[in-house]
């Protein structure tokens, strides 16, 4: 099952680099995954953490994933937090923010 949630990181994790527009083709993934600049096809994710900050795209096809989540750090977290922060009901934005993002709200 795939979670999201927002996490700031301070470096002191190590993250799996993979170098910007390569592509990951058939391979099991564990640990901490950047996502940025990378393309991966028919891979399992097994037990990662994959981590994007937003500074690029990133392709996702036909892969598995079996007890990993999502962090958004970077541009990313912050873009995330400002949505979350929007979203609230204090903000006076709910609305607003569901209406913008029909895909996520099943509009």
């Amino acid at each position: 099952m795939l979670s999201m949630t927002h996490h700031l990181d301070f470096g002191l994790s190590p993250i799996a680099a993979v170098a910007p527009e390569r592509l990951v083709e058939g391979a099991t993934l564990t640990g901490r995954v950047q996502l940025d600049g990378a393309r991966f096809r028919s891979c399992v994710f097994r037990n990662a953490v994959l981590v994007y900050a937003g500074s690029a795209g990133t392709e996702l096809s036909d892969c598995a994933f079996e007890a990993t989540r999502i962090e958004f750090i970077g541009p990313a977290g912050n873009g995330l937090a400002f949505l979350k922060a929007m979203s609230s009901q204090r903000s006076g934005m709910t609305g607003l923010v569901r209406a913008s993002f029909p895909q996520l709200f099943g509009h």
